[in-house]
């Protein structure tokens, strides 16, 4: 209840030391009181120092704040958990996020015990990713060839021009069979009248999919008001 007190709790304990020529007293950085209180009050003022690599996360993150990259609107981690949650994701787990950015949704997949397997072509994101310990190839996904070996694909893909149609179509083809995949899309794909989202929808009718509106200015807080939807498709067991 007063600055002395305060000060006799925030008190360090001391070492005697001698340098041959004079005793001295060095404090140890700990605190001389046993109690509670002492306790509440050092734990408010000690901070872990962060490591070399947890810095340079910190760094790049800063950075992207005040870049522009072209398709990228980070996933917000209300929308990640339920990508991950729809697709089902589970321990042991292998999982695709082709277009892994800064991690949000391969965050909450690896939350679930899964293993989590990343392309993306933007350098500084490949980095930030990387650094986070993700296992991230830096190259553009649509590229790769296909391999039906994941439990669970689940993506936040570029929508412009279409690329969210051209993005979720080539993702399904990794996908094992009986597993979903889970994917934020522009609503375009429903009324559009071009060819790919014709075909698009057409691709649709053979399989087991639903659809879920997303609240309006769900990624707000990633910079763009454009409407999404949740795409759940499953692929058959043959």
């Amino acid at each position: 209840t007063t600055k002395a007190a305060v000060h006799e709790l925030m008190r360090s304990k001391t070492e005697h030391v001698s340098n041959g020529f004079h005793d001295y007293q060095v404090e140890t950085g700990e605190p001389s009181s046993d109690s509670a209180e002492a306790a509440l009050l050092w734990s408010l003022i000690s901070t872990s120092p962060m490591s070399e690599a947890e810095k340079e996360i910190q760094r790049l993150q800063d950075d992207l704040q005040f870049s522009k990259i072209l398709g990228y609107f980070p996933t917000p981690t209300t929308v990640a958990q339920e990508l991950v949650m729809e697709a089902g994701v589970s321990g042991g787990d292998l999982v695709l996020e082709p277009s892994i950015g800064s991690a949000a949704i391969a965050e909450q997949a690896k939350d679930y015990g899964a293993t989590v397997k990343g392309y993306e072509i933007n350098h500084s994101l490949h980095k930030l990713s990387t650094l986070k310990g993700f296992d991230v190839e830096c190259e553009d996904f649509m590229s790769v060839e296909p391999e039906e070996i994941y439990d669970a694909v689940v993506m936040n893909p570029p929508f412009e021009k279409g690329q969210d149609m051209d993005h979720v179509r080539h993702a399904f083809k990794f996908l094992k069979p009986g597993k979903i995949l889970t994917a934020i899309m522009s609503p375009a794909f429903q009324f559009h009248q071009s060819k790919k989202a014709q075909q698009f929808r057409d691709w649709l009718r053979e399989l087991n999919w639903a659809e879920k509106a997303l609240p309006e200015g769900t990624f707000k807080e990633s910079g763009t008001g454009v409407n999404t939807v949740m795409l759940v498709i499953q692929k058959d067991e043959s």
